[in-house]
């Protein structure tokens, strides 16, 4: 008897399984289309500057990413100096200081 459960419960298992892969391959197709036309939407968007996410995934977590072109950069003069090391030169007050990042 319990060897009957067994596999009554194993054939049960097996038609899930069927089934659920059926309903994927049924539902993958729209699925993707939709996620494929809502980054084309977000990203046209973006590029008309009609909205400042450039994805929905940056939408959801509420991140902006900003275009600066390479005039605005040269014009405002930003440059990023990463101190990942101590410096050799300055070591005795590197030691009581934590890494930082210099804007020029």
């Amino acid at each position: 008897m319990h060897c009957l459960q067994q596999s009554q419960i194993q054939s049960l298992w097996r038609r899930v399984q069927a089934q659920m892969l059926q309903l994927f391959m049924r539902l993958f197709p729209w699925i993707h289309a939709t996620q494929e036309g809502l980054r084309f939407g977000y990203q046209l968007l973006y590029l008309l500057d009609s909205s400042p996410f450039y994805t929905p995934t940056l939408h959801l977590l509420g991140q902006n990413i900003v275009r600066v072109s390479g005039q605005e950069m040269v014009s405002e003069h930003v440059f990023l100096d990463l101190h990942v090391g101590p410096d050799p030169k300055h070591c005795q007050h590197y030691e009581h200081q934590p890494p930082s990042i210099h804007v020029i």
